[in-house]
């Protein structure tokens, strides 16, 4: 990187999203160069931890 920092994605896990969703949205930002993704994880459900794991 020459200049600036580097982005990462925050639409890719949302609490309302199922876990393939999440898992689709990570590779599609990954497809367009994010190496850094934010996502939701303090529900209830701990699977949404993980569920980034591609």
């Amino acid at each position: 990187m020459q200049k600036g920092y580097p982005g990462y994605d925050t639409s890719v896990g949302w609490f309302n999203y199922e876990d393939e969703k999440v898992r689709e949205n990570c590779k599609k930002a990954v497809d367009r160069g994010f190496t850094a993704m934010k996502l939701k994880v303090g529900s209830a459900d701990p699977r949404r931890i993980y569920a980034d794991r591609i």
